[in-house]
């Protein structure tokens, strides 16, 4: 894929060589003549690399590094600047001061200029895969890829971080263990694409259906895990059969004849995630023993 790399210089002569050298070893180039277009080349993600005159008549030096760093990425991206001849050793060090990953005199040699910008978009792009690939693995162990609530991970920790918060603050957090019933029928009737999409849409549904400060995460399958902090076991209640009638009323719910069963418990001091989930658990499954759609404490 051919890397785009912005030409920042007021002077149509030097940015046309610029130009053909570019094109000619494979980047596409974006030629920038205005602080406007400078300040648009730098908000665009698409933009790998700058290449700036130290002498460009509508943009200083540190005009350009100052809306650099206005930009969250900017320390990524690298930047190049090109000298007319005459600089100094001031300017080469207020360049590399100033944003700079490199500083070339004119005139250019076309195999330095290509060398070096290769090996500095070699860098960036290591670094940008190296960091999508983390923020990738960061957002699965945090979010469920499909339903995109918390993860099971994610609940498991924000449950011991309650549990912590319980012992210092003495607060009532409540814990539902919900589970749809039927789930596994929709899949065999419906197939697995479409019991993907009601999942989604249930999710979303339930998001709505409750308070913005409780927090819903996909715990296996139909089951789902929601946190109410600042809730005692007994207002949970309320608020969750509150939010069943809301979601029973749906038509789409209504039309896959969607059922659950609703568990209940309390985060105790000196409670352990695992005896959280199991009590949850357990007031599930005495909910189930009832029938669909009921709602126990344990």
């Amino acid at each position: 894929m051919s890397q785009t790399v912005a030409i920042i210089d007021s002077r149509e002569r030097q940015r046309q060589e610029l130009v053909e050298v570019l094109t000619q070893n494979g980047f596409v180039p974006r030629e920038v003549v205005t602080e406007q277009e400078a300040k648009a080349a730098i908000a665009d993600e698409e933009c790998d690399m700058f290449l700036v005159n130290t002498k460009t008549d509508f943009l200083s030096v540190d005009a350009f590094c100052a809306l650099l760093k206005k930009n969250s990425g900017f320390m990524m991206r690298p930047v190049i600047y090109i000298s007319r001849g005459d600089g100094d050793v001031n300017e080469v060090g207020h360049c590399f001061d100033t944003c700079g990953a490199d500083y070339i005199k004119r005139p250019i040699i076309v195999e330095e200029l290509v060398a070096r910008m290769r090996y500095h978009l070699g860098h960036y792009i290591h670094i940008k895969d190296s960091l999508a690939r983390s923020e990738k693995l960061a957002n699965l162990a945090t979010f469920d890829p499909l339903t995109k609530v918390s993860s099971k991970l994610h609940i498991q920790t924000l449950l011991a971080q309650y549990a912590a918060t319980l012992s210092r603050h003495n607060e009532h957090i409540s814990v539902v263990y919900l589970r749809i019933l039927n789930l596994t029928r929709i899949n065999e009737i419906m197939g697995f694409a479409k019991g993907d999409k009601f999942l989604v849409y249930y999710t979303k549904l339930l998001k709505s259906a409750l308070r913005e400060t409780d927090i819903i995460g996909r715990w296996i399958g139909g089951d789902f895990v929601i946190i109410m902090p600042k809730t005692e076991s007994e207002v949970a209640v309320n608020l969750v059969k509150k939010m069943h009638q809301t979601i029973s009323n749906d038509a789409i719910i209504t039309k896959y004849t969607a059922k659950f069963s609703y568990g209940i418990t309390q985060i105790q001091h000196d409670d352990q995630v695992s005896h959280i989930i199991d009590r949850a658990q357990d007031a599930m499954k005495y909910s189930l023993d009832k029938g669909a759609n009921h709602f126990s404490i344990m």
